[in-house]
């Protein structure tokens, strides 16, 4: 298991679009605890309090962790 947060924070901060700089700015303060990768499996980690990321925000990070990495993420996975 590794964390990927630095990873997309970069890859965030270089895009462009307004949902791209809400993600930007929950990263950047913080928002999400972590975000973790193992074996090509990705989820999110969250604080027991204090969590600020929007739906909108997530759905958007889970898109675009998909595309820009080609990890999957964790609870899209059938079982």
């Amino acid at each position: 298991m590794k964390s990927i947060y630095n990873d997309v924070f970069r890859l965030i901060e270089a895009e462009k679009s307004s949902i791209s700089k809400k993600a930007f700015d929950v990263l950047n303060a913080e928002g999400i605890a972590d975000i973790t990768e193992n074996n090509g499996v990705f989820w999110f980690e969250s604080y027991s309090m204090g969590n600020s990321c929007s739906q909108a925000a997530y759905d958007y990070l889970k898109r675009f962790i998909k595309r820009k990495m080609g990890f999957k993420y964790l609870y899209d996975i059938a079982v």
